[in-house]
């Protein structure tokens, strides 16, 4: 159902202060409220003492709720944009007056206190449900966005302080912390400085940058100490318009949603015309109490509840589900609706569908009076406490071969180039020792992902490091490819690996992030229906472009924070279960609005014409929502699963 309650940011959805307690006290009251209409409906000798308690209960119970439908009212004819809270608030006060009307009259005339009752009990409750799933899943997004980063300014007088991105001006000089992300656009000040551009390039390489090169925002520091002067603040940086692009691309509503508020306008039209022709109708006959009677059915029976929680039950369920597999919906029905229609998924290479680096091939240089096996021994020393993935690549390759390190001391790293230190002999003889890749002046020589092992400035050992397909990751490909998706693996990296290379999907390289944009967009304007999966501020201009989108947990946390969807469970194969739940979940949507319909093209001639009460209508409305909530159930079939 429509409403409009105060959001305080972009996910959590703040209820009025007391609703739901005074929510719990109503539908206490209103139940009793109903046991209470059923007595006077039955005995037609009930003490008038019952109708005033009838009128009591319902009273309280707008007093507690009312609030509520009064401020969507007023919300909706400010902004002319009309909902399901238009019908509730003409069903529940219409009802609850010419009930007290009829009270003052005295005689045999109805009331229809447990009309506005149960339908203002109902109503707010299942706001109160959608308002607490809405923040379960806005919960999970608040812990991953991304706080403006604080760093080191230098101030007039000379001292530097930390201050946060956010306050950052045009002209200010910054100092940056190796491994930190550069907030704003600038000019380098220092003599020159390693960084890294990943979120331009899609790719880890070191940048040698000198005084008066352009630094872009969202670079990562390789050095400390690099001084900086800004040439943009933090909200106008070539990075904050890269994520406004974003975000501009990706909001639009999904058909189901459309669906839902086309339909809930024509069946408000079509009720409150039904109600009215109704009302003067029997009116016109002389039948004053059978018009109230079936002017309320019409307007009970037309509240069009089914069609209201029709997307949600079954989108409600199938969150639930995805999230005991490992996988959290964040954006609702949108992706829903856009993964049952996927046709071409598109996988970037690195961090989605491959694991961490490992150590490809080993090459012993004939440069060195050292044997191959301390060779081997200083390689595997000299990674022995670094935290780098090449460093761990380098011991899980020691443990494998079982080769002990060697104590190396005087541990230094170079930012953006590798590692050194020194190593003494059992003759106590002194020897420096450098793990080194290609961006340091020394070690140009090397191919791509390869790292060269130095002794006194000598290259003596060569290796060579590649990041394997996670487990079963060529199989999801296969699987899906033989299950007639379109597959395309890309990736910034020139040099494919041999076990992603197949004429059965398509791989492509050295693709910078606006080509992987342009390579999304093509292939939409062929017709298909893409999914990206990616994991790294490079991808967010694809995602945008694409119809659906996945992140991986281990990757940028604005890519989970914007994705429709976030794998936190390792196993890529879960993919699969996905796209199977998503078409479910498509088909049980539809099936909710048949039934919808159906209720209603039966229900509002049979209230119209008489044949349906008040009470008999709330029973029927009652009955549409629990079919349509039961029917979403079905896609609760899965089992959890365990994962870290």
């Amino acid at each position: 159902m429509a409403h409009r309650l105060q959001i305080s940011d972009e996910t959590q959805f703040h209820l009025p202060e007391g609703l739901l307690i005074r929510w719990v006290i109503a539908a206490v009251f209103a139940m009793l409220l109903l046991f209470v209409s059923l007595t006077l409906h039955i005995d037609s000798d009930t003490p008038s003492f019952f109708i005033w308690f009838s009128l009591a209960l319902n009273s309280v119970i707008l007093l507690l709720l009312g609030k509520e439908v009064v401020l969507v009212i007023i919300d909706e004819i400010k902004t002319k944009q009309y909902s399901l809270g238009t019908l509730i608030f003409i069903g529940v006060f219409s009802s609850y007056l010419l009930s007290v009307i009829n009270v003052f009259r005295g005689g045999e005339t109805a009331t229809y206190f447990e009309t506005s009752g149960m339908i203002l009990v109902f109503y707010i409750g299942s706001l109160l449900i959608d308002i607490y799933l809405k923040n379960q899943i806005g919960a999970y997004s608040k812990k991953w966005e991304p706080k403006a980063p604080k760093l080191l300014v230098k101030k007039k007088s000379g001292v530097w302080e930390r201050v946060s991105s956010e306050d950052l001006s045009e002209g200010d000089e910054v100092k940056t912390e190796a491994e930190k992300v550069i907030p704003a656009d600038g000019i380098l000040s220092s003599e020159r400085g390693y960084v890294r551009e990943a979120h331009l390039t899609g790719e880890p390489t070191a940048i040698l940058k000198k005084r008066g090169d352009k630094i872009m925002a969202g670079s990562i520091a390789l050095d400390d100490d690099l001084e900086i002067q800004l040439t943009s603040s933090y909200s106008r940086s070539s990075l904050s318009n890269y994520l406004e692009q974003f975000e501009w691309e990706k909001k639009q509503l999904s058909t189901y949603e459309n669906i839902s508020r086309r339909a809930a306008s024509f069946l408000l039209g079509t009720v409150l015309i039904l109600s009215a022709l109704t009302l003067v109708h029997y009116l016109w006959m002389g039948e004053t109490s059978s018009a109230i009677n079936h002017f309320l059915s019409v307007l009970i029976i037309g509240c069009p509840c089914a069609f209201a929680i029709a997307t949600p039950a079954a989108i409600w369920i199938t969150q639930k589900t995805l999230h005991d597999q490992g996988i959290l919906l964040r954006t609702g029905s949108k992706a829903i609706e856009e993964l049952a229609k996927v046709n071409h998924i598109v996988f970037d290479k690195t961090g989605t569908i491959t694991g961490a680096a490992l150590i490809h091939n080993v090459e012993i240089m004939d440069k060195s009076d050292l044997d191959d096996q301390t060779l081997l021994k200083l390689l595997v020393g000299i990674e022995a406490v670094d935290e780098h993935p090449i460093a761990e690549a380098v011991r899980e390759y020691g443990r494998k071969f079982q080769i002990e390190p060697l104590h190396l001391s005087h541990f230094k790293k170079m930012s953006g180039l590798g590692v050194r230190g020194d190593w003494i002999d059992e003759n106590e003889r002194k020897y420096e020792v450098e793990l080194l890749n290609r961006a340091h002046p020394e070690a140009e020589s090397l191919d791509k992902n390869w790292f060269g092992l130095f002794v006194d400035k000598v290259m003596v050992l060569k290796i060579e490091i590649y990041h394997p397909l996670k487990k079963d990751a060529r199989n999801l490909l296969q699987d899906l490819s033989s299950k007639g998706y379109k597959v395309s693996v890309i990736s910034g990296d020139p040099e494919p690996q041999t076990e992603i290379v197949s004429d059965k999907w398509t791989y492509i390289g050295n693709m910078s992030p606006r080509e992987k944009a342009e390579y999304v967009e093509k292939k939409k304007n062929e017709n298909d229906k893409v999914l990206f999966i990616g994991d790294g501020l490079n991808d967010l201009l694809a995602m945008a472009k694409a119809d659906s989108t996945i992140a991986m947990f281990e990757g940028s946390d604005k890519n989970k924070v914007e994705a429709d969807m976030v794998f936190y469970n390792p196993d890529i194969m879960q993919l699969e279960n996905l796209l199977d739940q998503a078409k479910r979940t498509k088909t049980i949507i539809y099936q909710n609005f048949f039934w919808a319909l159906i209720y209603n093209i039966i229900g509002l001639p049979l209230a119209a014409t008489g044949f349906l009460s008040p009470l008999i209508s709330i029973a029927a409305m009652m009955l549409s929502s629990i079919f349509v909530t039961t029917n979403s159930l079905r896609l609760n079939t899965s089992e959890p699963i365990t994962y870290d």
